[in-house]
């Protein structure tokens, strides 16, 4: 999965905070965005675009990286050819399948019955 954010203020009003210029920052915003539908982030207006270390799955996922379990890896940058514009990859590595299941009911497993 690759969810895209653009890596800016998340909006006018906040483009003199340093947090909104943080990497680490805009990927936590995108994961609670994208993931968990947390829609007003993308506008940022409101008080969850202030403190989006308060959501809960936020908190959950730094919780979580104090253990081996999660981890944000940093792999690189590129410029794709279709669109020329930079983009940064960050992996959220997840190295316990079940971690997903247990925090968020998101199944670990696929099965389908084919007859």
């Amino acid at each position: 999965m690759a969810p895209a954010g653009i890596f800016a203020p998340i909006n006018a009003k906040r483009r003199e905070e340093p947090a909104e210029f943080s990497v680490r920052n805009c990927i936590l915003r995108e994961y609670a965005e994208e993931l968990f539908g947390y829609k007003d982030l993308e506008q940022g207006e409101g008080q969850l675009a202030t403190n989006v270390a308060a959501l809960p799955p936020i908190q959950t996922l730094t919780e979580t990286e104090q253990d081996p379990i999660v981890t944000l890896r940093y792999c690189g940058i590129s410029v794709p050819l279709l669109t020329l514009r930079p983009e940064i990859y960050v992996l959220i590595f997840i190295r316990n399948a079940e971690w997903l299941d247990k925090r968020y009911g998101v199944p670990t497993t696929l099965t389908t019955g084919l007859s």
